[in-house]
C-alpha cells in the first residue's frame, strides 16, 4: 500500500509540474503571436479580428502563471521535463 501511495503522490506532483510548464509555454507563445500569425499567413487586419487577438493576447499575458524555468528547475531530475 505504501508503494502505491507513494507512486500516486509522485504522479500527482509530476502532473502539477507539467501543467505549470505547459501553461507558461502557452502564455509565452502569446507574446510573439503577431510574427506567428504572419508566418502562418493569417490575416488579422480586420478590426474585429485584431481586437480578438489583442484581447486574447492581453488576457494570456496578464494571467498569473508562474515562470516554469524558476519553478521546475528543482524537479527536472525527477520528472524528466527538460
Amino acid at each position: 500500500v505504501t508503494v502505491l501511495s507513494t507512486s500516486w503522490a509522485v504522479r500527482a506532483v509530476g502532473l502539477t509540474v507539467l501543467l505549470r510548464e505547459q501553461a507558461f509555454e502557452a502564455r509565452s507563445d502569446w507574446a510573439t503571436v503577431y510574427p506567428w500569425l504572419a508566418q502562418q499567413e493569417i490575416d488579422v487586419s480586420d478590426p474585429g479580428a485584431r481586437r480578438l487577438v489583442e484581447d486574447l493576447r492581453r488576457r494570456a499575458l496578464n494571467s498569473g502563471v508562474p515562470n516554469a524555468e524558476i519553478v521546475t528547475q528543482a524537479h527536472l531530475p525527477y520528472f524528466d521535463l527538460d
